[in-house]
């Protein structure tokens, strides 16, 4: 009988920590909410009107964001484990990843497999993996650039790698990317969102037995972010 890799579970999840941050950032928009109301009650031109009534919609968006963020994270270790251990190929699930979003991206998305790259795992679950670093991939490569999924078999682990053409991530954040909440520079609204997409990569590939880390394609260009998993036993 094959023995099949046992998942790692991660340590409980700092909810009080979580709850501040999140309570921290939802200030923000419920100010500007609040500050609207008050210019509503005015007289106002129908610009004035339409303009605090469409900010108002996008400050609610926003912690309607942040609160989905909320569960996102306080439930992490239990929400992205996987729910169930079959054979599951990396490179058809790359392949499935690039096709769906090549239609819709302005950059140039290409898969190199040299092996199927067969796991045990959750095949929902990584492909939720893939998605969030392709979608990391092309929100940091400029329009037109290219963006590379591998995956190579080296004994006993799948590598599965995705590489872009973005500024690169300089060495002392290539930890600090994974973590919640945090971004690629030291402005943590350089980019929409809240910092949660690595940190759920990380925490399905950890789930699934694996590691994943971000090294640079070269200086001061490129970052490259590798998937390492047990490979599936042969029978």
């Amino acid at each position: 009988m094959v023995k099949k890799p046992t998942p790692r579970a991660r340590p409980a999840e700092d909810a009080d920590g979580v709850f501040e941050l999140i309570a921290h950032e939802i200030r923000g928009p419920l100010t500007v909410i609040s500050g609207y109301l008050e210019i509503l009650g005015r007289p106002l031109d129908d610009a004035s009107h339409a303009r605090a009534l469409a900010e108002s919609r996008r400050a609610i968006g926003r912690i309607e964001t942040l609160l989905d963020d909320l569960v996102t994270a306080t439930c992490a270790s239990d929400c992205f484990a996987p729910r169930e251990l079959v054979s599951v190929s990396m490179a058809a699930l790359a392949a499935e990843s690039v096709t769906a979003l090549r239609d819709t991206s302005a950059h140039r998305l290409e898969v190199d497999a040299a092996c199927p790259g067969e796991v045990f795992g959750d095949g929902a679950r990584l492909r939720q993996a893939l998605d969030n670093l392709l979608g990391n991939a092309i929100a940091y490569t400029p329009e037109g650039g290219r963006i590379m999924v591998a995956v190579c078999c080296e004994g006993d682990a799948v590598l599965t790698t995705v590489e872009d053409e973005g500024p690169g991530i300089p060495e002392d954040q290539r930890e600090r990317i994974f973590k919640r909440f945090k971004r690629l520079g030291d402005d943590d609204t350089v980019r929409p969102g809240t910092g949660l997409g690595l940190y759920i990569v990380r925490t399905i590939v950890e789930a699934h037995g694996g590691s994943v880390h971000a090294e640079a394609v070269g200086v001061g260009r490129g970052a490259r972010f590798v998937i390492e998993l047990p490979a599936a036993p042969a029978t």
